[in-house]
């Protein structure tokens, strides 16, 4: 397998296969036990990065079970809204201590096999959901897959990385998969 959708109910819970039990999360569903039990389910014994799209509870409620495993880092959007989630990452982090850090759009991140291209937040939107246009939005490959996750931007972001793609279509090459903005 190279990604799995974890079955957390509202929100989004991924796994990217990095090799050996380790892994590569993105975004924690709502609450632990779901994610633990995926997590448990696949063998995860590691998790050499958390990529937490943006700091709505139904993303980053689960956290807490992720950090049960030896975590190496997390990173995340910038846009630290709503601000009650974003300093409940920051306090269970630090516990933990794992260093977070954020996403941005043009950054490259290599984690062992696992690669991703960073399309956005490039900068902070006002209109709609200021959170969920803050999203982060990647390109991820994973064996040889390519994965667009478009983590809950909606229309105000989603035009801007739409217009960013057809500037420059082979830098984004081909897409095998779509994990579709805000859960479809």
């Amino acid at each position: 397998w190279a990604l799995i959708a974890c079955d957390v109910g509202q929100g989004d819970g991924l796994v990217a296969d990095n090799g050996n039990g380790h892994v590569v999360v993105i975004d924690a569903g709502p609450d632990p036990e779901p994610m633990r039990a995926c997590l448990d389910r696949i063998g995860a014994t590691a998790v050499d990065l958390v990529v937490l799209t943006h700091y709505h509870a139904d993303h980053v409620g689960g956290l807490s079970a992720v950090l049960e495993r030896p975590v190496a880092e997390i990173r995340a959007s910038p846009v630290l809204e709503p601000p009650v989630e974003a300093t409940r990452v920051a306090r269970l982090a630090a516990a933990a201590k794992v260093p977070v850090g954020e996403l941005r759009a043009g950054q490259r991140l290599a984690v062992g096999s696992v690669t991703a291209d960073v399309w956005w937040p490039e900068r902070r939107i006002d209109a709609g959901s200021v959170p969920n246009n803050g999203s982060v939005v990647l390109t991820m490959h994973v064996r040889g897959t390519t994965i667009l996750l478009a983590g809950d931007i909606e229309r105000e972001a989603a035009g801007q990385v739409l217009h960013e793609s057809q500037l420059d279509p082979q830098r984004w090459g081909h897409i095998d998969v779509l994990k579709v903005a805000h859960h479809g």
